[in-house]
């Protein structure tokens, strides 16, 4: 009798225990993030899951208070004859009407602290909180499945579906990125020999560049020449293309665009005139991963064509590198795209003061970064190379990027220049 009471008390103990497990699992809220799975998954090929130990970072973004009278407040900033046109707000007054609290900080930073992910930064406007933790820490967190995909050749790793919390804190998460790292590539291609090899750098202590700098004068005076060979003897008479490839750094072998032809074609001399080359003013220019001759690269490319010596501050956002695509499927690089950006802003602007942001991977674009730089007012002009790819990425990371331009709107009279050749 007595065994049979133990029993019966136990078997009640695990049915509550059972009960009590099953009411927390339906009263725990779960929320999901939507339009946070990239298309590209679509046309893609999976491959299978990606390793649970790698080690990857992702950025939490919270939601903005008061988004309509925020979205309201831009356009009547901007329209003519409204009380609010032009009557820029201060940081503190955007941080104190549309950020989100400490406390919505420190909520969302306890989820992801107890599922064994690191908080390596907080925006200092409460924007976002950046992680780092594995694959498999990360899968279990927000209850995805992160697998590698091939598409075009080239491979990729991505969140099957949306995320999802099953925490208060998820109705504060707005989106979540970096689970994939598909994301912007430089559009610029390598010059190439006739086998199709891109032509290799030539260190900048020579003096025959090969291809890294350009000139307009691509054609001589007319010139005769004579060949023979065993075939026999043919002469050639006309005018010559480029210079020899030997010349040193008076002429350039290949044909292009120098500092003085864009700067006549876009009637740019005539404001020089007057002393407005930039003097005064701070570009910034936001790019993925840097390049590591950036400083001496436009040193040079300053002193070939005339131009004064480059102001460049350089600023490195935190985190991880471990993104594959720093070198793009076109032969690109982003070291090459940095150094286009940071010359020819320079070219066009040679009185300007140029800081350079780079992020640690291609898909954020260093928009956790724009905040730091706009804080103490750093730049008067933002350059970002807009290669979108809409149709193919995660919604989610596109909408992530609006709270902060329109941070850059709000409280600053801030221009974001798209620059010439840019893909809207």
């Amino acid at each position: 009798m007595f065994n049979l009471k133990r029993l019966s008390l136990g078997a009640l103990a695990s049915l509550l225990l059972v009960a009590t497990a099953s009411a927390s699992s339906v009263n725990s809220p779960n929320y999901s993030v939507t339009n946070n799975t990239p298309g590209f998954i679509k046309k893609a090929v999976d491959k299978g899951p990606v390793d649970p130990n790698l080690v990857i970072e992702v950025t939490v973004w919270l939601k903005l208070h008061n988004q309509n009278q925020l979205d309201q407040l831009v356009k009547d900033q901007h329209q003519k004859g409204s009380a609010s046109y032009h009557q820029w707000i201060t940081q503190d007054q955007f941080n104190a009407r549309f950020s989100p609290t400490a406390q919505q900080v420190n909520t969302v930073g306890n989820f992801l602290r107890a599922h064994n992910l690191a908080v390596t930064s907080v925006a200092e406007n409460n924007f976002y909180v950046k992680v780092q933790g594995t694959v498999s820490n990360i899968e279990k967190a927000f209850h995805v499945q992160i697998d590698n995909y091939s598409l075009n050749g080239v491979s990729y790793r991505s969140n099957t579906g949306n995320p999802s919390v099953n925490d208060v804190s998820g109705s504060q998460v707005a989106a979540i990125t970096g689970m994939d790292d598909y994301g912007f590539q430089p559009l610029n291609v390598r010059p190439s020999e006739a086998d199709g090899k891109p032509v290799p750098f030539t260190p900048l202590s020579s003096s025959t560049p090969r291809g890294v700098f350009f000139e307009a004068q691509c054609f001589r005076g007319v010139e005769t020449h004579t060949f023979t060979g065993s075939a026999g003897t043919a002469t050639y008479t006309g005018n010559r293309y480029g210079s020899n490839i030997t010349s040193g750094f008076g002429h350039f072998p290949p044909c292009g665009y120098q500092p003085s032809e864009m700067q006549t074609a876009y009637n740019m001399n005539a404001l020089y005139a007057q002393g407005l080359d930039g003097t005064g003013q701070t570009v910034v220019i936001t790019d993925a991963y840097g390049s590591p001759t950036i400083f001496e690269d436009a040193a040079v490319f300053s002193a070939i064509y005339g131009l004064p010596p480059v102001d460049l501050t350089l600023l490195k956002a935190p985190g991880l590198v471990n993104n594959p695509h720093i070198v793009s499927p076109n032969g690109g690089s982003w070291a090459d795209e940095v150094t286009l950006d940071v010359e020819w802003v320079h070219a066009m602007a040679p009185g300007a003061k140029i800081v350079l942001v780079t992020a640690t991977d291609r898909a954020s674009r260093c928009s956790p970064l724009r905040p730091t730089f706009l804080r103490p007012r750093l730049a008067q002009a933002i350059s970002k190379r807009r290669i979108r790819r809409r149709c193919s990425r995660n919604a989610a990371t596109i909408a992530s990027s609006s709270p902060v331009l329109i941070k850059c709107r709000a409280p600053s009279r801030v221009r974001s220049a798209r620059r010439a050749g840019s893909v809207a």
